[in-house]
């Protein structure tokens, strides 16, 4: 399951547009994610309505417009992007209702890609590379959620007596429970009895980055949530997470984010009501 994203073209927050009309692209994907109210979906005639906290993703190569009601003005955030993979097929035309998770993966896509507008996003752009990366990360959770069995859906973690070979999505759920500790490549080696570069062949394969890469990116998507949604102070977060001192989780948080804790959490209060009506 791979999901490499080719380019991202644009991401845009609608707050106040009756109808938007979505550029035509034979070759480009928009996402459309509905933050408040509801709309409806018209390609070339045939008509999808869209619920608060509905995401769905369509391919361009037809004439698609959103349309609200005529009693309520919708906030939609929209993603345009290029992916050449043929994975992203599996995903599209579906109706996803969104978690939380999703959610703040979302918000983070805005943050990144449009907090230097006045720069060009290139593929030498940190934050444009951190967007790719959680837009890649979004589409492979929306198709493990779209092929989960139910009621099989609890994760299995690979046994020293089990003959399967753990997949990523376990090592990476072991990892989001164990956020506040410090793992290393022997540690996922030991615990999954599989050899580190098994595991370091997965995470390039599917997540293009190292495994203990990953493992703090997502601390440091963590450590986003609580800034955001939380008045702990950054000392706080940096020990609930395993930091040994503020100053080295603050050097880990600028080498992925390119700003401080400090800065991202007044930017992202000044983004304001955008960011605060459900996207985040």
């Amino acid at each position: 399951m791979s999901y490499e994203i080719d380019r991202i073209l644009n991401v845009n927050y609608y707050n106040n547009a009756k109808n938007i009309p979505l550029k035509q692209n034979r070759n480009a994907f928009n996402l459309v994610y509905v933050d408040k109210n509801n709309i409806t979906l018209d390609e070339n005639g045939h008509q999808i309505s869209l619920k608060r906290g509905s995401l769905y993703i369509v391919r361009l190569n037809r004439p698609i417009e959103l349309i609200s009601s005529k009693k309520e003005t919708p906030y939609i955030l929209c993603i345009s992007f290029y992916c050449n993979s043929i994975s992203v097929d599996s995903i599209t035309n579906t109706v996803f209702s969104v978690s939380q998770k999703e959610k703040t993966l979302l918000s983070d896509i805005f943050y990144d890609y449009n907090s230097n507008k006045d720069q060009q996003k290139t593929d030498y752009d940190l934050e444009y590379k951190i967007a790719v990366l959680q837009l890649e990360i979004l589409l492979i959770r929306l198709a493990m959620k779209k092929n989960e069995k139910p009621k099989e859906n609890n994760i299995v973690f690979f046994q020293k007596d089990n003959k399967n070979i753990p997949q990523i999505d376990d090592i990476v759920s072991y990892m989001q429970q164990n956020l506040s500790k410090k793992i290393s490549m022997d540690d996922l080696s030991n615990h999954f009895n599989v050899s580190k570069s098994y595991i370091s062949r997965q995470f390039k394969k599917y997540y293009f980055v190292g495994a203990i890469n990953y493992f703090n990116i997502l601390k440091i998507q963590r450590s986003k949530e609580l800034l955001r949604d939380t008045d702990k102070s950054i000392a706080t977060i940096a020990e609930e997470l395993g930091y040994d001192n503020v100053y080295y989780f603050s050097n880990q948080f600028k080498k992925i984010v390119t700003i401080s804790p400090k800065k991202y959490r007044s930017r992202i209060q000044d983004i304001g009501e955008i960011m605060m009506s459900g996207v985040c």
